[in-house]
């Protein structure tokens, strides 16, 4: 626990975190931090949340292309208190981008959207994001409490996997943007299809133009670009012989069979064939991985 604690406050002294916004980006309470501080917390599920904290906010991170562009809508959207639509197939790290950019700015608020989810809990949800009452509260009395929080304060509400979301909560949404006096953007991060869902919601009557006309920034982001391949490749294999040819083909078959993550497994797979035969990283050689990875 000494270690994790170490690795916890080094990461608040480099982000310049007070004990009230570490814990609102944890999870936690401010009595579980102390509880932390003095070898005291047992609780194995809040233990784990602190362990997923530290070990993603000192995770590797790739300056991909979908990441570069993600971070810049997500300031653009804080900084002029817009409304954006991020939408991408799965394997691009649309989520660790959305958490990272979260974490590292105390006034972005990362929020996963469940499968199951109704308005009330969308707002409950928010409600405990910003550390604020919400057990025992009505809708109309947690609408309530968000709203005067953001006249306090200027938020960023990024929601991850905001296709699940229905007609009355991205109503909901864009009344806390307009009611919010020009206090808070909001980013909907989605699959390829968000934005046609929101265009095309199923009916006339559940048609969401007035969020529609509201919205400044909608972007379908490719998940890889030949650029992260190369990047790769010179990051983890150093000196090598793979052929712009061979990256050409191989950003073609991943770039929507697993995206970035699977170009992660194939590197590994190449470097431990490079290392095993002595030799440097070759077509041949990104030909057996390829082979050899299982998606």
């Amino acid at each position: 626990m000494k270690e994790l604690l170490n690795r916890l406050n080094a990461i608040q002294e480099q982000y310049e975190f007070s004990d009230a916004q570490l814990c609102s980006k944890i999870g936690i309470t401010p009595d579980e931090l102390y509880l932390l501080r003095n070898n005291r917390l047992s609780d194995p599920l809040r233990l784990q949340f602190i362990q997923r904290f530290v070990e993603m906010m000192q995770e590797k991170i790739y300056p991909t292309k979908l990441l570069n562009k993600m971070e810049n809508l997500f300031t653009l959207t804080h900084k002029e208190q817009a409304i954006t639509i991020v939408g991408s197939i799965s394997g691009g790290g649309k989520t660790l981008a959305s958490e990272r950019f979260s974490n590292a700015n105390t006034y972005a608020v990362y929020l996963y959207i469940p499968e199951i989810i109704t308005p009330r809990h969308l707002l409950a949800l928010i409600c405990q994001k910003l550390a604020l009452p919400w057990s025992g509260l009505n809708l109309q009395q947690l609408y309530e409490q968000i709203i005067g929080s953001l006249a306090q304060e200027k938020k960023l509400l990024i929601f991850d996997e905001a296709d699940r979301l229905n007609k009355k909560m991205f109503e909901i949404m864009r009344d806390i943007w307009s009611d919010g006096k020009g206090n808070v953007g909001l980013v909907f991060v989605g699959d390829e299809n968000l934005m046609n869902k929101i265009k095309r919601p199923g009916t006339l009557r559940d048609n969401l133009i007035r969020l529609m006309r509201r919205v400044k920034y909608n972007e379908i982001l490719d998940p890889l670009h030949p650029d992260d391949v190369k990047m790769v490749f010179k990051t983890e294999l150093g000196k090598h012989k793979i052929t712009d040819d061979m990256i050409k083909a191989i950003f073609n078959k991943y770039c929507k069979l697993g995206g970035f993550g699977s170009i992660l497994n194939l590197t590994d797979k190449i470097s431990k064939i490079a290392k095993n035969t002595g030799d440097q990283p070759n077509n041949e050689m990104a030909e057996e991985a390829i082979k050899r990875l299982k998606i």
